[in-house]
């Protein structure tokens, strides 16, 4: 006999008591016919290990109001950890962890007029890095402070790199 899909209920999402969630908008997800209750425009839960973000507009129409902007940049970064950083903002990063405790920086000079020649810092102590895009995979200036790695880059213009940091 077959399962009739309408009689299901959902399951249930949320993982964790309310009081876990942080918001910025409507009083609820609460969505009505009339329109009268809206949802709010991002709410983080806690999910497992981590936490979930939904964001139920598109970015740009958040972030050109300069309030909903604040909110925004606040609650995804209690929310996020990061693992690197950098003063230059016209810098890209991303970082992928690999088994063994290596990462993978990437980094990107978004500006397609200047070089950049900045710091990007990492969580962790990395003994090596090397711009794996170099041939030969060319060692990266670097120093350890504390628990954090430090890297000096340099970008040319649209540039782009990767960079293996091994413990």
């Amino acid at each position: 006999m077959k399962a009739n899909w309408r009689s299901r209920k959902p399951p249930s999402f949320s993982p964790v008591p309310r009081s876990s969630h942080s918001k910025i908008g409507a009083d609820d997800w609460a969505y009505g016919a009339e329109g009268k209750s809206l949802p709010p425009a991002l709410e983080t839960k806690r999910y497992g290990k981590g936490t979930l973000a939904y964001l139920n507009r598109e970015s740009d129409v958040a972030c050109r109001n300069s309030a909903m902007k604040e909110s925004l940049e606040s609650l995804l970064a209690n929310a996020a950890q990061r693992t690197a950083a950098s003063p230059e903002t016209d810098l890209k990063i991303l970082v992928r962890e690999k088994d063994g405790g290596e990462k993978y920086l990437c980094v990107c000079n978004r500006n397609v007029e200047k070089p950049i020649e900045t710091t990007v810092t990492v969580k962790g102590k990395y003994g090596q890095a090397l711009d794996i895009f170099a041939p030969g995979w060319f060692p990266v200036p670097s120093q350890t402070k504390g628990n954090e790695t430090v890297l000096k880059i340099r970008l040319d213009p649209r540039d782009f790199t990767m960079i293996l940091l091994k413990p």
